[in-house]
């Protein structure tokens, strides 16, 4: 009996009928879950740390100096455009005096050409800047008052342009064969000499007065009233332009083209060309556009501090001296 049971357990113990694992099992299964457990935990530990660093106590790069120049020389030549020579602007107030809508479709059109004139503007009071004005006649409201803009009046193009246009289409229309009308552009400058110029900007500003001769009252070209006009404006330091119909006065009073630009040259009160322009008539592609985009050049050029390098005041110059020779010429050979 004895001998059985001690066979039995003998039997019991040896490695194949066990019930537990063999020892080069355990090895492998303990290293392998030690292994992964110290992986883990270190892991764990190290992304931990990692994410409470990053989200309590970030630490971002410092803000970079601004880049400095490399040499002495280098920071005088930067310098002194911007702090020593710095051009400061002047600013312009414009008024647009306009005496007389003919009411035919390639006549009618000045306010889409004040329009295109106004946008080349920046608006404020500011150093370059523009405000623009107008006066507009329109015999159903006689006073001056109730058609003006004033130069405070919009702050915006759109604004000016938009009052602008109103005033236009609302006013009273003229057709009056002969073109000799009641037209008092004499009148209608010194109102804006007067009253529509105002003295609070904080910069330097040229006064610019642009009066449409559109109508023409034959009885007061010679009485003295244009070159009296065009003299107290320049008296009041406005430079004053003149835009003139060429179809409409001009032709229907029967002026030479010379007689009808001394008129206008007389209350522009200069021997300039490039303050008095002929415009045949007002539609998108007529000289009336060009006209306006002279003038705006040309009231550009008055700031000769920042402006008298600038292309475009050369080019105004050099046509003014060939159109003076070309005169000179016209009138050397007419004995004059």
């Amino acid at each position: 009996m004895l001998p059985l049971l001690f066979l039995s357990l003998l039997l019991c113990f040896t490695p194949s009928e066990c019930c537990f694992p063999s020892s080069d099992q355990d090895e492998s299964m303990y290293l392998n879950t030690t292994t992964s457990t110290t992986s883990t935990t270190t892991t764990s530990t190290t992304t931990t740390t990692t994410l409470r660093t990053t989200t309590t106590t970030p630490t971002f790069p410092p803000t970079p100096p601004p880049k400095l120049p490399t040499s002495t020389s280098t920071t005088t030549t930067t310098t002194t455009p911007t702090t020593i020579a710095r051009c400061k602007r002047k600013g312009f107030d414009i008024v647009i005096g306009h005496d007389l809508k003919w009411n035919v479709d390639d006549y009618n059109k000045e306010h889409d050409r004040v329009r295109e004139f106004a946008n080349y503007f920046e608006i404020g009071k500011g150093e370059g800047q523009a405000r623009l004005g107008a006066i507009i006649r329109n015999t159903a409201m006689p006073k001056f008052s109730s058609t003006n803009i004033n130069l405070n009046d919009y702050t915006t193009n759109s604004g000016f342009v938009n009052r602008f246009r109103y005033l236009y289409e609302s006013s009273q229309a003229f057709w009056v064969k002969g073109a000799s009308v009641n037209s008092d552009q004499p009148g209608y400058l010194r109102y804006i000499v007067d009253n529509m110029f105002t003295n609070d900007r904080n910069v330097e500003v040229q006064k610019i007065a642009i009066m449409f001769m559109i109508g023409l009252n034959k009885a007061k070209q010679d009485d003295g009233k244009y070159i009296d006009a065009g003299r107290y404006a320049f008296l009041n330091n406005v430079r004053t332009y003149v835009i003139q119909h060429t179809d409409y006065s001009q032709k229907w009073l029967k002026l030479t083209v010379d007689r009808y630009r001394e008129i206008g040259s007389h209350l522009a009160y200069t021997t300039l060309y490039r303050q008095v322009y002929f415009a045949k008539d007002s539609k998108p592609e007529g000289d009336m556009y060009e006209a306006f985009k002279e003038i705006y050049y040309d009231i550009m050029c008055q700031d000769l501090t920042c402006n008298k390098d600038w292309p475009k005041c050369k080019e105004l110059k050099e046509k003014e001296r060939k159109l003076v020779e070309e005169d000179n010429k016209k009138k050397e050979k007419e004995g004059i």
